[in-house]
């Protein structure tokens, strides 16, 4: 099932996230992945989406929460790069 294949990659990889202070909750359901921070301001989702677009991902901050919603073919390979390149951003990010 790929709705199972995606949720298992998302919920092992996205607790990584927890190690951010800025991170208040990482919550996965079927398909969707959620970083839910403490706080995102304007300015810091101007920031995230540049640099997204920039490193070639393409995901919503909305609010106070990162979203992702992978198509269900996604290959692992790619949703890999989508967290692992998410992971490097959130490193670089002077929250």
């Amino acid at each position: 099932n790929l709705v199972k294949e995606i949720e298992k990659s998302l919920s092992d990889q996205l607790k990584k996230f927890t190690s951010f202070k800025f991170v208040k909750e990482v919550r996965v359901k079927g398909a969707i992945g959620v970083i839910e921070l403490f706080s995102l301001a304007k300015k810091d989702i101007t920031w995230l989406r540049k640099k997204f677009i920039k490193n070639g991902v393409w995901l919503r901050p909305l609010g106070n929460i990162v979203y992702f919603t992978p198509p269900l073919l996604i290959s692992k390979k790619d949703l890999n790069f989508l967290i692992k390149t998410t992971y490097q951003i959130f490193k670089t990010w002077k929250k």
